[in-house]
This record gives C-alpha cells, structure tokens and sequence, in this order.
C-alpha cells in the first residue's frame, strides 16, 4: 500500500490547478478595481455592475482553462493508486497460500471486478465533487464582487470611509479568507469553511485513503483473509491514537483481536479512512506476517500533534500572506503589498526555525501558485525596503530617542530618509530635550496637498506619505512653491521636518509669539510695528506662507524661521532675529 507521503505527492500536482485558480481569480478582482473612475459614487457602483458580464466570462475562462487538467489529474492519480497500491499485499498473500493458510487464489488486481469498480467509483465522485467546486469557484468570484462593489458604495457615501481604503480593506481580506471557499458541516451544525485549494487537498486525500482502504477489504475478501494491521504515527488526532498500531478482525472478533470497525470507527467520516486520516492499514497474516506498528505513548503522540498543529498554522499564514501580496500586487496598492511582503518574509522565517529546531521536513503546503518569480521578486526587494525603514525608525530612537513609527511602507528614495536624520541631528544639537520628545509618524493626510502638520492636542508630527512615497514628485512641488515665495528662499524638502518641530517647539513651551515678532521687527527696522507691517515684512523677507494663522498667531513664522535656519545658507534677517530670541529662552512661557 502507498504511504500517506506518496499519497500527498500524488495531489500536489492537482492541488497546484486549484491554488492558481484561486489566484488568477483574486487577481481578476483586485485589477478590477485597480483604475476604475468615480471610486464609491452612485455612477461608480453602476459602472462596476455592467461590467459584471464581463467579469463573469474572463473568470470563466480562467476556470476552464484549468478544469481539463483537473480532470486528466484525477483520473492519473487514482490510475497510479490501482496500479502501485498493492503489490506488496499480493506478495504476502501469494506466500500464506502456498502454505495453505488462505483457502483461495483470486484473480490479479488488475482483473479483479470489484477493485476495477472501487476505482471507478473513486474517479466518477472525484469528478463530480470538481465540478461542483468549479461552480462554487465562479459563483464565489461572483459574489466577492458584488460584495466589494456595494461595501465600497455604502461606506463612501456615508463617509465612513474613503474609496481607497474601502477597497483595498476588502481586497486583503479576500486574500487572507480566500476568494473562493468551501463549506464543510461539523456534527454539531460549525460551519468550516476552507479555501478552495485546501478544501480540494482534503478532498482527494480523503477520497484517496478510502479508496485504498475499500481496494484493502475488497481484496482481503477475494483471498480469504480476515485480519488488518492498522498502521501508527506520532501526532494522530486524541480520538486516532487510542486505536492506531494493533491488529484488528474484519469479520467479528476474538479475545485477541476487536473488530476493525467497532474499534476504530472505519467506514464512518471521524474514523479510520475518514476525513484528513493518515492512518493506512495491511493485510496481516497469522503465523507469517510481523507487526510492524504499535501503539504510541500517549504523552508522546501528544506533543508531536501538538506541534503538527503548530506547523499547520505557520503554514496556513505563509501561505495567507502570499495570497495578501499577490492581492496587493494586482490593486496597484504598494504600501499594502510593502507590509505584506515584510510579514511574509517575517512568518517564513519563524517557519523555518520552528522547522529546524523541531527537526521536521518542510511540507509543500506553503507553496501558493500564482506566487511566481516576478511577485516573488518583488516580495524580496519590497521586504529590504522594509527593513531600511525599520532601521531608520530604530536610528531615531537610538540616537534621539525619537517615537517613529509607519514608516515600514515607506515608498520614496532612502535618500531622503537619510537627509532627514541630517537634520534631526542639527536640531538635536540645540534642543535635545524637545527632540527627544518628538512624535514622528508616517501616514496619509485628511489634507493630501499638506507636506506634514503638527496636532497641537495628540503632540504628533505626521508626514504625508501622498507625498513623500513620491521622491521625484515631492522635491518638484517643493521646489515650486520655493520659488513662487510660498516658502523660505534655499529651503528644499528636506526643510518640511524642521517647520513642524518648529510648531512643536512653540506649542510645547508656549512661545510669546507676537511678541518675538515684534522685538525682532524693532531690532531690524529700529521701530514697533503694526499687526500690518509685520505681515508684509514677513511675506516680503520670510516666506507667504509665515503670515498665515492658525489656531495661534504667527506660530506659521516661528516654524518658517525653523525651516529656513536649519536648512538653507541663505538666512533672512528676520529668520536670524526670530531664532536668536527663541535660543535666548526669555519668551517661554512654559
């Protein structure tokens, strides 16, 4: 009889069609809405249901590409289980009836009615239950999209969300349950609902192991033999491991062997053969055969499932966060696929040190079809993206004891994250304490046009990562508004953290603004000025964006000179002036 590892090797192959084809789906969907216009909008949702035919025929196209394939799968593996299943068995037999201890010699395997019919049998309901889950797949494509087309619909529309995270939250959540699923029924009525390539595993697995063992009871008929021997593992199931590694009757039963079915619950789905069992059983023969299984020790057999358990779920999250990237990859969401990458090379790397310090052989359940080279490849490099932001988050705090965080997807050039921590350093120089205290945080704005902004109440600097992901982009814009005078002369990107510490430092202690203004405006033009003068003063040597007023008078100056100080050569009068009272410390409040 074929071991269970023979037995997985002969699905994997069928296994792999049904992976791809839940992958190819998931991706159908999530470019489906990768450039559509009008996100959220009734014209929108309209849209999106007309092209429901369309999307109806390319997903299946994708399911009939593969289902001739499922189909040639099947009939070769239960062609292979007919021809290898058993040849040992026969050798067996052959010797007890040459020593008279079997009453009759049948026909070969391969001539035997009922084996033919068992394998029949097995093909027929193993295409039938394919046909079913290709339904299942197309109609579970189906309702995804109307799913996501309404969510989308509701929670723009009512504001509970905007149209980018509404899909892109719906999308990775269909990466991580699965597209397309199927159900499965517990006695006690729990719904089970496995992804379709998992669901088609069990499936033909199980299918697998009844087949066998039916072709095991058929053929131990045919001879005339009465006994099993079923087989032992470390890690069977609580229920398993009571009645693994003994020799049972078929028929009846003595003082020293139970009946196989009473025992061990063959024949019913919680019993041997029955769903996910890797028990397998042989022909034993009295007086010729030697056991070769026994029972476990509890307590062992214990710990080994306990771990196989453990390796499952690793197993089931590489293989969840694969789908996640390749999900991602599709929508176009890069600061999705960004966090899934890095965790997926984070999950794969707990796998396999929980594979090597447990001494256990890598399965090929984590192998996901559609997780080709190219996502593969681009899972690497955005994985080492990931890795230079955390590091930049570590070297704010390890050198300035900065609170970073978000910046794992992190789009743009390091460059700019390296210019940065220059001038940190510079600011560090002069106010460590403040420094120390800042909050930075990476994240998209309500404002998309805001390089950045200070929250006076949460204490929290926020770039804008609209902005900043694009490196090409956010230097140009910049550099624009430089020279239109909306910002400080020789200032650059690089100058947008300094203007929020700038407001940090002003908040934080309370800065007497207007009067730093005006002692600075007397030192340079030898008179107090009017609210008035010193707007023009400010627009005309600072920058026009210092005039403008927030929640406190000219805390946009105070932050404009910070900007201008700590990243241009080119320093306005007003700039040096504003600065040296703040380092004077005689307009703190607090």
């Amino acid at each position: 009889m074929l071991s269970y590892a023979e037995q997985v090797r002969m699905t994997e192959y069928l296994t792999s069609i049904y992976d791809q084809i839940e992958l190819e789906l998931l991706q159908s969907l999530a470019s489906s809405f990768a450039s559509s216009q009008y996100g959220g909008s009734t014209e929108w949702r309209v849209q999106m249901l007309e092209r429901m035919g369309w999307y109806n025929r390319r997903n299946a196209a994708i399911i009939a590409k593969y289902s001739g394939k499922s189909q040639s799968a099947v009939e070769e593996i239960f062609r292979d289980l007919g021809a290898g299943a058993l040849t040992h068995e026969e050798t067996l037999y052959q010797t007890a009836f040459d020593r008279g201890l079997l009453p009759v010699r049948p026909v070969n395997p391969a001539e035997s009615a009922a084996i033919s019919q068992i394998l029949d049998a097995a093909v027929d309901n193993a295409d039938n239950y394919l046909n079913l889950v290709n339904t299942t797949c197309a109609e579970c494509a189906r309702s995804a999209y109307i799913d996501v087309v309404n969510k989308a619909y509701i929670e723009t529309t009512t504001g509970i969300k905007d149209y980018t995270t509404s899909i892109r939250q719906a999308v990775n959540k269909l990466a991580k349950d699965g597209i397309t699923t199927v159900t499965y029924y517990r006695r006690d009525g729990t719904a089970i609902r496995y992804p379709v390539d998992a669901a088609v595993r069990r499936n033909i697995l199980t299918s697998i192991g009844q087949t066998t063992g039916k072709m095991q009871i058929a053929r131990a008929d045919e001879w005339g033999c009465n006994y099993m021997e079923v087989t032992s593992h470390a890690g069977a199931r609580p229920s398993h491991a009571e009645w693994q590694g003994q020799v049972y009757q078929i028929n009846g039963s003595s003082a020293e062997y139970d009946n196989l079915y009473d025992a061990t619950g063959y024949g019913t789905g919680d019993g041997l053969k029955g769903w996910n069992c890797r028990h397998d059983m042989y022909p034993f023969i009295p007086g010729i055969s030697v056991r070769g299984s026994f029972p476990i020790d509890l307590d062992e057999n214990e710990r080994e499932y306990n771990l196989t358990q453990e390796q499952r779920r690793l197993e089931r999250e590489v293989r969840q966060l694969r789908r996640e990237c390749v999900a991602s990859d599709a929508l176009g969401d890069k600061a999705s696929f960004m966090k899934s990458s890095q965790q997926l090379k984070s999950k794969e790397a707990e796998l396999k040190d929980f594979m090597e310090r447990t001494d256990r052989t890598q399965a090929a359940r984590v192998s996901t079809a559609g997780f080709g080279r190219s996502v593969s490849q681009k899972a690497v490099r955005a994985n080492k993206k990931v890795q230079q932001n955390i590091a930049f988050q570590q070297t704010l705090f390890d050198r300035f004891g900065i609170d970073a965080r978000g910046f794992e997807v992190y789009q743009g050039a390091q460059s700019v994250l390296n210019e940065m921590v220059g001038v940190i350093a510079k600011l560090h120089a002069d106010f460590p304490d403040d420094v120390a205290r800042m909050i930075l945080r990476y994240s998209d704005l309500e404002n998309n046009s805001d390089f950045a902004q200070y929250d006076s109440k949460t204490k929290i600097i926020s770039l804008n990562s609209q902005l900043f992901d694009d490196t090409p982009f956010l230097k140009s814009d910049y550099d624009r508004l430089v020279k239109s005078g909306h910002f400080p002369k020789g200032t650059d990107y690089k100058s947008v953290i300094a203007h929020e510490f700038g407001h940090q430092y002003d908040f934080q202690h309370d800065l007497s603004s207007s009067k730093i203004l005006k002692d600075a405006y007397h030192e340079i033009y030898g008179k107090y000025p009017s609210a008035q003068e010193i707007d023009i003063m400010l627009e005309n040597t600072l920058s026009q964006y210092s005039t403008s007023s927030l929640s406190k008078k000219y805390t946009e100056a105070i932050a404009e000179s910070f900007s201008q100080w700590y990243n241009s050569d080119e320093r306005s009068d007003i700039c040096v002036a504003v600065m040296e009272r703040i380092w004077g410390g005689s307009y703190v409040k607090r």
